[in-house]
């Protein structure tokens, strides 16, 4: 899985999966950005297009080069896995460890990018940023840890959730239930925590679970008054979310 994620990210990173082309690179299905040469381009197999050069100082310098052109964006993603790593093995090892920053590392030392800064390393650290960033949007998405294992917030946020499922720490409250567990939900919510679950609790109890869904699956709470598992863990996920007090 990390050597598909670290790939998918360069595409993303390079041209938004093929989609970011304009003018005549609209509908090349060049994936990674992978140049032809210098122009005149070849219209069966290239088009021209215009690149940038970052110069020493930061800035950066406009040139034209020809860019390949594919007949399907499979082929295209063919032509990139081919430059990523059949071509640069280093770039390989390093997304089978699930090391991001080896990746932009590497990449940049066999120069399939030349990057934005003044130094190498201030290259080389935004193109991994730039990197995790794409990684992070796509396994959020799809549910996966990242490449290094570490797993995304969403998942985060959702273990803390399946563990109240797992072995609920609160009781089921409702109207007429009393104690401690009431005064925890009554503090939550924001009303006078009297330990008394009444008509007020159990009102504002239907607004909250109105508005929030369950973390597992995605579906709107059970709007009943009643604070079950489901409601405990959608509680326990947006306070886990809310800022410190101060």
């Amino acid at each position: 899985m990390p050597v598909r994620q670290a790939l998918c990210g360069v595409g993303y990173l390079e041209t938004g999966y093929g989609d970011w082309w304009k003018n005549a690179g609209i509908g090349s299905n060049n994936i990674g950005a992978e140049q032809r040469g210098r122009p005149p381009c070849n219209p069966t197999n290239s088009f021209l297009y215009r690149d940038t050069h970052p110069n020493a100082d930061g800035t950066s310098t406009s040139y034209e080069i020809c860019f390949k052109k594919n007949a399907t964006p499979e082929l295209g993603w063919v032509d990139l896995v081919h430059d990523m790593y059949e071509t640069r093995p280093s770039v390989l090892r390093e997304a089978r460890k699930g090391n991001l920053y080896g990746v932009s590392a590497e990449l940049r030392a066999t120069k399939y990018y030349e990057g934005v800064g003044k130094t190498q390393a201030d290259r080389i650290n935004n193109h991994f940023k730039a990197l995790s960033s794409a990684v992070l949007k796509a396994a959020t998405a799809l549910g996966e840890s990242m490449p290094d294992g570490k797993p995304t917030t969403v998942q985060k946020l959702k273990r803390v959730a399946q563990g109240i499922f797992n072995a609920p720490k609160q009781p089921t409250l409702r109207r007429g239930s009393f104690g401690m567990a009431v005064k925890d939900w009554q503090r939550f919510l924001g009303v006078t925590a009297d330990g008394a679950f009444g008509p007020i609790t159990e009102q504002e109890t239907i607004v909250w679970q109105g508005k929030h869904k369950n973390v597992v699956t995605g579906k709107p709470l059970k709007i009943d008054g009643v604070v079950g598992t489901e409601t405990w863990a959608a509680a326990e996920v947006e306070a886990a979310t809310l800022p410190e007090a101060a």
